[in-house]
C-alpha cells in the first residue's frame, strides 16, 4: 500500500514537472525546425502497373505521366493506369521498355522497346526498326530541337532519327565500355554535349571534331549525369561525388556526400530552382534538395532498398520516383500529424485545445497529453479506468487543465495532481464541452442542462429553459450574451436573464448547433450536420464596410424566466455543398489571420474565404473555392472528430490550426500552405458512339511494312482538338465521351465541367468524378463538346478540351426532306382550298342559276298567266266576231286570219315559256315538246310522221339555251324536210349515247347534194351554227334519190352533277 503511494506521488511530481518545463520553456519561434516531410505513395501491379519494375519515366506536355516497365508501357493520370504491351498493341513486339522521350516539335512519345523504336502520336503507335533501316536503340532516348530524337545504338556512335531521315556518326574514340554514351544534349549553335563514362565531351556534328570537356581524367569510367545550369556552367555526378565547371576548371562539389553514398546518379533542376540529387548505388536509395549547397535528405525509409532506376519532377512539384518495387510518388506534407507514435496516449483525440503558454492539450480514449515544441509530456490518468477518457478540455487562465471524466463529474489538473468540484446533481448526465467566459467564470454544457463553477469550486446548476437541455457548444459574445448551441434545438440566447431560443425551418439537422465562431464583424459562425452556418446575432447590423455595431451589457446567469422563440430564417444562410462545400458535416470552425476559415469534417479538412462566404451569402457569386487537406497532404485519417465533444479544433499563438482525428491530432500552418497554380491539362481519351470506338487508344494504329519508308507526319500543334468528326446517320444513339485531367496533388478532388454545343444550354457538373459523359438520342447537326477541370485548390485550366463532330441526318431527316414534305403540305394545302374556292364557285353559280330560275319561272308564270290567258281569250273573241259576222266574206276572212294569228302568236308564246321555264330544263322535256312541234308539222294526210324514242330516258339536265336553240334547228330541218323533201315519210328518234345527246331527222325524199347546198344556200348553214354555238355538231346525209339524215349530237352533264339547289 505504501509503495503504491509513493509509486503515485512519484508520478504525479513527474508530472508535474512536465507541466512546469511545458510553461517555462515557451518561445515565440514555431514548434518545428525540420525539415519539411513528404507523403509516399507506392504503386504496384496491384493498382494497375504492367510490373512493378520502372525503368523509365516521364511527364509529357499533355500532363501523363509515363512509365516505362519491363512488362510494357503504363499511362498515368492520377486514377487509373492505362497499359500498352504486345497483348493489345501489334506494333509492340517486346514489352521491355528502355527509356522514353517527347519530341519537341509535334509532342509525340518516342518509345525504345526491347529491339525497335515506337512513336505514339495521335492515339497511334508506329514501330521502326531494323527491317526499315533504323538502327536499334541502345538505352536512353533524347529529343532533338528540331523534332525528332538522338539515341546511341552502340558504343561511340549516335543516331538522328528525324523529318523521315536516319544520320549516323561515329565518334572517333575506341568501342571500349568506358565510351558508352550515357547522355547528350543538343546545344544551340548544333554542337553536342555528349557524355560518356569517362568523361563529358562536345562534339561537333559538321566537322565531326571532338574535344574533352571534364572532369578530371581520374575518374574511373563513373560519370553518371549532368546537368547545364541557366549561368552556363556544368554539373556532373560522379562515382566520387558532383563536380561542377568554373572559370578556373571544375571543381568537386563534397558537401553532397551523404553518409557512405558517394555516387549520385541522377541530377533534375526543381521548380524552386534548387538541385535534386539522387544516390542509389550502394544500400537503400537516397534523395537529397541541394539549397544553398547545403542538402536536405528526404525520408525514404518507407520506400523498399531497391535501385532507383529513374526519377524526375513533376508540373505540380512532386518527385516521382521508379525503383524495382514499384512507382513511388512523393507530395510535401501540408499536415503533421502527432499520434502515438509521437507520444500520445492514444491515437483517436477526441478535442484539442491550446494554453496561454503555447503548450497545445490533446484529450484522447486514454487521457491528456500537452504538446510543446515538438515534444509530447503525458498527463497522469485521473485514477479510475472509466476516467481515461477525456471529454472536453479546458485550459483556464490560471493554467489549469480541465476536462469531462466519468458521468457528471468535471475535473481539474492544478500542477500537483488532479482535483474534483463537488458532483453535479444532473443524474447520468456526461459532460459535453468546457468553456470559460470572458469574466473568468467556467460553464460546464451537459446532455441534462447547464452548469457553472465559481473559484470556490462549487457547482452551481442553472434552470434555464432551453430548446433542448442537450448543450453543445457555449459562447460568450462581445455584447455580453451567453450563447448555448444544442443537439438540435438550434441556438439559445441568454440576455437580461431571458432566454430567447432561435430555430430554423430547414430541418432537424441545421439546428444541430455544434460550435460558435465570432469573426471580427460579430457574425456568428456556426458549424452544424446539415452545413455551415452564418447567423447574424440581434444587435449586429451589416454594412458595406463590414463593420458591426454592438452593445457590451454585462449579464449575470441566473435562472431565466419566460422562454421566446425567435425565426432566425432572414438573418441565416446556410451553405452546403451546392455552394462549393466538399460536405455537409461541418465539426469545427477555426479562423486564421488572412481572413479564411478552416473547417473540419469527416471526410477531412477545409479552408474556404471568408469573404467569398460573404459573396455567396449576398447573392454576388454563386460557389466558393474551397481548398482541401486530407491523407495525401499527410494525415493519417482524414476523419476528423467533434459534433459531440468541444473543442474539436484551437489556433495556437503561432497562427497554426489543431484539429482533433479518429488518428492523432493534426495541425496545419496557414502561412506554409501554398496554392496549388498549376492549371491542369484536360483530355479526351476516348469517344464511343453506341459502343463502337471513334476516337481515342484502341484506334487502329500505323504499322510501319517492310518496304515502306519511316514515315513521321509533320510536326502539329500538340493537343489540338480542331479534328472534326462524321458520324453516320443513326450512330449516336448512346454517346460516351471519356475524358480526364491530369493532376497529381488530389485526384479525387478535382472538379469537372462539362457541355455538349447544340444539345447542352449550360455547363454540367462531374460530381461524382467519374470522368465520364453520356448523351443519348442526339439529333442530326453540328455538336462540339468541351470539358474544363480544377485542380484540388479550384484553379480551372486555361482551356477546355474539345471534340467536333456532325451527326448526318437519315434522309428523311435532312432539309431537303423537310423543304419536300413543306412544298407538299403547301401544295396539299393549296389544293384543298382550291377545291373549296372551286365548291364556293360552284355553290355561287348553283345560286345564281337559282336565282335565275326563279326569275325565268316568274317571267314563264307571268307570260302564261297574263299574256297567254290575254291572247286566248282575244283569239275567243275573234271566233265569237266571227260566227256572228253574217254580214260579209271579207270581214269573215280576215276574221279568221287574225284568230289564226293570234292561235300562232299564242303557240309562239308558249314555246318561250317552255324554253325559259328551269322546270324544263331536262332531256325528257326536250324529247315531249320535239314529239308536240313534230306532230303540229307534220300533221297532214300526205306526210306520215314516226317517232323513235327510247321508252325511259334517264334525268339528265338540260339548260334553257341548249334545248331551245336544239328545239329551233329541229323544227327548221323538219320544215324544209316539209317543203322540199317531197317526201312521205319523216323519222324523228333521240337516242343517248354515253354523255351525249343524239338527235335526228330522217325522210325518204328526194335528197340532194350536200356540198351544193351548202354553198348555194343559207338554211343548212344556219342550223350547223345554231348547233356549234351551244357546243354541239350537225352532220347532214344525203345524196339525191336516197332521202336525207340529219343528225344533231349534243354534250350532257352527267346525271350525278344534277343536283337540287339549296335553299336561299
Amino acid at each position: 500500500m505504501f509503495c503504491r503511494m509513493v509509486q503515485r506521488t512519484m508520478t504525479l511530481c513527474a508530472a508535474f514537472v512536465a507541466v512546469v518545463a511545458l510553461q517555462m520553456s515557451a518561445s515565440e519561434a514555431p514548434l518545428e525546425t525540420e525539415m519539411p516531410s513528404y507523403h509516399v505513395t507506392r504503386y504496384t501491379a496491384e493498382h494497375g502497373l504492367p510490373q512493378n519494375s520502372v525503368r523509365a519515366l516521364l511527364q509529357t506536355s499533355d500532363g501523363y505521366i509515363w512509365v516505362g516497365t519491363l512488362a510494357g508501357l503504363a499511362r498515368f493520370d492520377g486514377v487509373k493506369f492505362k497499359v500498352f504491351n504486345s497483348s493489345n498493341t501489334p506494333e509492340m513486339p517486346y514489352d521491355a521498355i528502355n527509356a522514353l522521350a517527347e519530341d519537341r516539335q509535334d509532342g509525340s512519345l518516342w518509345i525504345n522497346a526491347g529491339k525497335g523504336l515506337l512513336r505514339y502520336h495521335n492515339h497511334k503507335f508506329q514501330r521502326f526498326d531494323e527491317e526499315t533501316g533504323v538502327p536499334q536503340p541502345f538505352g536512353r532516348l533524347w529529343p532533338a530541337r528540331e523534332g525528332g530524337v538522338w539515341y546511341s545504338p552502340d558504343s561511340g556512335r549516335l543516331v538522328l532519327f528525324q523529318n523521315r531521315t536516319v544520320r549516323t556518326w561515329q565518334l572517333p574514340v575506341q568501342a571500349v565500355l568506358g565510351y558508352r554514351i550515357v547522355q547528350i544534349e543538343e546545344s544551340e549553335d548544333g554542337s553536342l554535349l555528349v557524355l560518356m563514362h569517362l568523361g563529358l565531351f562536345r562534339f561537333e556534328p559538321v566537322s565531326g571534331r571532338l574535344a574533352r570537356l571534364g572532369p578530371p581524367k581520374a575518374l574511373d569510367r563513373s560519370c553518371r549525369h549532368f546537368f547545364r545550369e541557366a549561368d552556363g556552367k556544368i554539373l556532373v555526378a560522379a562515382r566520387e561525388g558532383l563536380w561542377r565547371s568554373g572559370q578556373f576548371g571544375w571543381e568537386k562539389i563534397a558537401t553532397v556526400s551523404v553518409g557512405d553514398h558517394q555516387c549520385p546518379v541522377l541530377i533534375a533542376r526543381s521548380r524552386s530552382d534548387d538541385l535534386w540529387i539522387a544516390w542509389s548505388d550502394e544500400g537503400p536509395p537516397r534523395l537529397a534538395r541541394l539549397r544553398s549547397g547545403r542538402p536536405e535528405l528526404v525520408d525514404l525509409s518507407t520506400m523498399a532498398e531497391y535501385p532507383m532506376n529513374e526519377f524526375i519532377e513533376d508540373r505540380e512539384g512532386h518527385l516521382w520516383i521508379g525503383t524495382e518495387s514499384g512507382l513511388c510518388q512523393l507530395r510535401q506534407k501540408s499536415v503533421r500529424v502527432y499520434a502515438r507514435e509521437q507520444g500520445l496516449r492514444n491515437d483517436f483525440v477526441k478535442s484539442v485545445t491550446a494554453g496561454l503558454d503555447g503548450t497545445i492539450w490533446v484529450g484522447t480514449e486514454q487521457g491528456v497529453s500537452g504538446i510543446k515544441d515538438g515534444t509530447v509530456t503525458n498527463l497522469p490518468p485521473v485514477g479510475q479506468s472509466d476516467w481515461g477518457r477525456a471529454e472536453g478540455l479546458l485550459v483556464d487562465r490560471r493554467g489549469r487543465v480541465w476536462h469531462g471524466a466519468q458521468a457528471n463529474t468535471v475535473v481539474a489538473f492544478d500542477g500537483s495532481g488532479w482535483v474534483s468540484p463537488a458532483p453535479l446533481s444532473m443524474g447520468e448526465s456526461w459532460v459535453r464541452m468546457l468553456y470559460e467566459d470572458r469574466s473568468g467564470r467556467i460553464w460546464a454544457g451537459f446532455d441534462r442542462g447547464v452548469a457553472w463553477i465559481d473559484e470556490m469550486g462549487t457547482v452551481h446548476r442553472l434552470a434555464l429553459a432551453l430548446s433542448n437541455p442537450d448543450v453543445r457548444v457555449i459562447h460568450h459574445d462581445r455584447r455580453g450574451d451567453i450563447w448555448f448551441g444544442t443537439y438540435s434545438g438550434g441556438l439559445n440566447r441568454l440576455h437580461d436573464g431571458q432566454i430567447t431560443s432561435y430555430t430554423t425551418a430547414q430541418g432537424e439537422f441545421n439546428n444541430r448547433a455544434w460550435w460558435i465562431h465570432e469573426d471580427v464583424d460579430g457574425v456568428f459562425w456556426v458549424a452544424s450536420r446539415n452545413g455551415l452556418n452564418r447567423f447574424v446575432p440581434p444587435g449586429v447590423e451589416e454594412s458595406e464596410s463590414g463593420e458591426a455595431e454592438s452593445g457590451n451589457d454585462q449579464i449575470q446567469p441566473m435562472a431565466g424566466r419566460q422562454s421566446t422563440t425567435a425565426n432566425p430564417d432572414s438573418r441565416l444562410f446556410t451553405f452546403t455543398t451546392r455552394h462549393g462545400l466538399h460536405e455537409n458535416i461541418i465539426n469545427n470552425i477555426q479562423e486564421d489571420d488572412f481572413g479564411c476559415l478552416w473547417l473540419s469534417g469527416v471526410q477531412g479538412i477545409y479552408r474556404v474565404s471568408r469573404h467569398e462566404l460573404n459573396e455567396v451569402a449576398a447573392g454576388r457569386q454563386p460557389r466558393v473555392q474551397v481548398l482541401a487537406f486530407g491523407e495525401s497532404d499527410g494525415m493519417l485519417n482524414s476523419q476528423c472528430n467533434g459534433g459531440a465533444i468541444q473543442p474539436s479544433g484551437c489556433k495556437d499563438r503561432f497562427g497554426r490550426i489543431w484539429f482533433p482525428t479518429a488518428r492523432g491530432v493534426a495541425v496545419i500552418d496557414p502561412r506554409a500552405v501554398r496554392r496549388n497554380e498549376v492549371p491542369p491539362p484536360v483530355v479526351i481519351e476516348q469517344v464511343r458512339a453506341d459502343d463502337e470506338l471513334i476516337f481515342g487508344d484502341g484506334m487502329e494504329s500505323e504499322a510501319q511494312g517492310k518496304d515502306s519508308e519511316p514515315a513521321v507526319p509533320e510536326p502539329d500543334n500538340r493537343r489540338s482538338s480542331s479534328n472534326h468528326h462524321r458520324l453516320a446517320a443513326g450512330r449516336a444513339r448512346v454517346l460516351e465521351i471519356h475524358y480526364t485531367a491530369n493532376s497529381f496533388a488530389a485526384p479525387s478532388r478535382m472538379r469537372f465541367k462539362y457541355r455538349l454545343d447544340g444539345y447542352d444550354r449550360d455547363w454540367r457538373y462531374d460530381e461524382d468524378n467519374r470522368r465520364v459523359a453520356f448523351y443519348t438520342r442526339l439529333r442530326p447537326g453540328a455538336y462540339n463538346f468541351q470539358v474544363a477541370a480544377c485542380n484540388n485548390h479550384g484553379v480551372w485550366c486555361e482551356l477546355p478540351a474539345t471534340f467536333s463532330f456532325t451527326l448526318a441526318p437519315y434522309y428523311w431527316q435532312t432539309p431537303m426532306f423537310f423543304v419536300m414534305v413543306g412544298a407538299a403540305l403547301v401544295g396539299f394545302a393549296a389544293a384543298i382550298q382550291a377545291y373549296r374556292l372551286r365548291w364556293q364557285r360552284r355553290v355561287l353559280r348553283l345560286e345564281q342559276k337559282q336565282a335565275m330560275a326563279d326569275e325565268r319561272t316568274r317571267i314563264a308564270r307571268d307570260l302564261h298567266d297574263d299574256l297567254g290567258t290575254a291572247l286566248t281569250g282575244l283569239a275567243l273573241q275573234v271566233d265569237v266576231l266571227r260566227r256572228e259576222a253574217h254580214d260579209g266574206p271579207v270581214l269573215t276572212q280576215r276574221l279568221t286570219e287574225s284568230a289564226e294569228r293570234i292561235r300562232a302568236l299564242a303557240e309562239r308564246m308558249r314555246e318561250v315559256v317552255w324554253a325559259i321555264n328551269p322546270k324544263c330544263d331536262t332531256v325528257s322535256s326536250l324529247a315531249s315538246f320535239l314529239e308536240q312541234q313534230a306532230a303540229q308539222f307534220l300533221k297532214t294526210d300526205a306526210l306520215r310522221c314516226r317517232f323513235e324514242f327510247p321508252e325511259t330516258i334517264p334525268a339528265l339536265s338540260l339548260d334553257g339555251e341548249k334545248r331551245h336553240q336544239l328545239a329551233l334547228s329541229v323544227r327548221e330541218a323538219l320544215s324544209n324536210a316539209v317543203r322540199h323533201a317531197n317526201a312521205t315519210e319523216v323519222v324523228l328518234g333521240l337516242r343517248i349515247d354515253c354523255d351525249q345527246l343524239i338527235v335526228w331527222i330522217s325522210d325518204n325524199g328526194r335528197g340532194f347534194d350536200v356540198a351544193e347546198a351548202r354553198s348555194h344556200g343559207r338554211g343548212l348553214a344556219n342550223i350547223v351554227v345554231r348547233t356549234e354555238k351551244i357546243g354541239g355538231r350537225c352532220e347532214c346525209r344525203s345524196k339525191p334519190g336516197t332521202g336525207t339524215t340529219i343528225e344533231f349530237r349534243l354534250p350532257l352533264e352527267p346525271a350525278n352533277l344534277q343536283t337540287d339547289l339549296p335553299n336561299s
